[in-house]
């Protein structure tokens, strides 16, 4: 059996590490994100790492934890915190192990434990602030799939790579411990300048089955000129198929639980994968460039509605669990 080769581009391996002297260049912005879905329990995290922009040794961390039994652990902090095999903030680090195949992401922090009427009322108010940690090992399950061709004049980055994973770790709440193995998992690194004023909505959607097949989409919508990017790739673990497609976006923000199945096409096959959507966190992405935890009202209009959540994925049969990440412009007048 050939060993699988999960750097099919070629990526320099110092392209999974933070720039060590980013560039004097407006809104530029650096951006780990890591999240992963359990396939038995209702348990999954998505963890968002970003330089800011006004300070590039700052970074921000956004972490929220899905908890069974519609319970959520949301932290949102800012600090110097990368080191030589990562990006880090104030409870979070995120380690490369090993380029391409093996990283290691760990939080040992506090932050709040909510149910999704807090998140559902606004942005999330200060409150009791409490300990969480997880320890996750994220190991490559297809090839690295390596955007940067196609992101020519976007607006959210020049350089961006992904990658399907499995997960396995721990979570330890309060009171709690919760084990993942080998859950479905996505990581993804970006560079480039980044400014929320020209988006209009995007879409994200992934997943890896208990098979080895794992598909991605990933698709923007920009608010001025109406272009679109709209990528995705479907593998067998092993290779992948990337191909352009016509996304669906979420166009009514009241209705976050609706979404049409994919339909993905190579140009020799099409791919249907159904998708029921199962639970949904909202925040909002405030311009020119950061995120808010919570359903937060914008009526100055500088943002967007953001919502993460976990799908139910059906593709000829088969069932995973995975990520789903859309984004709207804020209903008017809210």
């Amino acid at each position: 059996m050939s060993e699988i080769d999960y750097n099919p581009t070629g990526l320099d391996p110092v392209d999974e590490l933070p720039l060590p002297k980013p560039p004097d260049e407006a809104l530029w912005a650096e951006n780990f994100c890591y999240q992963a879905w359990d396939r038995e329990q209702d348990l999954g995290l998505w963890v968002h790492l970003a330089r800011m922009p006004y300070d590039h040794d700052i970074w921000r961390e956004t972490v929220v934890v899905f908890l069974p039994g519609g319970r959520y652990f949301l932290s949102r902090a800012f600090a110097r915190g990368a080191h030589e095999a990562g990006p880090g903030s104030a409870g979070t680090t995120l380690t490369c192990v090993e380029p391409f195949r093996r990283f290691r992401l760990r939080f040992d922090g506090v932050g709040r434990y909510v149910r999704q009427a807090d998140v559902e009322d606004g942005a999330l108010r200060d409150g009791l602030a409490q300990p969480f940690r997880l320890d996750l090992e994220f190991e490559a399950a297809a090839p690295l799939w390596d955007m940067s061709a196609h992101l020519k004049g976007q607006h959210f980055a020049s350089m961006h790579h992904e990658q399907s994973c499995l997960a396995t770790g721990t979570f330890e709440t309060l009171d709690e411990t919760f084990t993942m193995r080998r859950g479905g998992a996505m990581r993804d690194h970006s560079r480039g300048a980044r400014d929320f004023t020209k988006l209009h909505s995007h879409v994200w959607l992934n997943a890896v089955f208990p098979s080895g097949r794992c598909f991605n989409v990933l698709a923007n919508y920009e608010r001025s000129t109406g272009r679109t990017l709209a990528r995705g790739f479907v593998s067998d673990g092993k290779t992948f198929q990337d191909f352009s497609m016509e996304p669906s976006f979420l166009r009514d923000p009241d209705k976050p639980f609706e979404a049409d199945n994919l339909k993905l096409s190579d140009g020799e096959q099409t791919f249907e994968i159904g998708v029921e959507i199962l639970r949904v966190l909202p925040m909002a992405m405030r311009r020119p460039n950061d995120l808010v935890l919570g359903k937060e009202a914008a009526g100055d209009g500088l943002g967007n509605r953001l919502y993460e959540g976990r799908a139910r994925y059906t593709w000829d049969g088969e069932v995973a669990y995975g990520h789903i990440e859309r984004s709207c412009p804020f209903p008017v007048g809210e």
